[in-house]
């Protein structure tokens, strides 16, 4: 038997999964290609970058859980 999802609970879902392919793509980076990584100025850009992701990626999670949580109380 189908049961209606809330609309938000869907929204937070889908913002929840953006997060964790963000938070996958940037644990996949920090993986070494060729050997050692040298912290010269492009391996730093590519740090901060990638940090920059790893918080985009926490903000994401915790929202869409948080929708998927009190969705049903936020928009009745």
């Amino acid at each position: 038997m189908m049961q209606d999802v809330p609309m938000a609970k869907v929204l937070g879902m889908g913002v929840f999964e953006v997060g964790c392919v963000a938070l996958a793509w940037s644990i996949y980076s920090l993986i070494p290609r060729e050997g050692m990584y040298v912290l010269d100025a492009s391996a730093m850009t590519s740090l901060m970058v990638n940090m920059l992701t790893l918080a985009v990626a926490a903000i994401l999670i915790s929202t869409g859980m948080f929708f998927v949580v009190y969705g049903e109380d936020l928009f009745d």
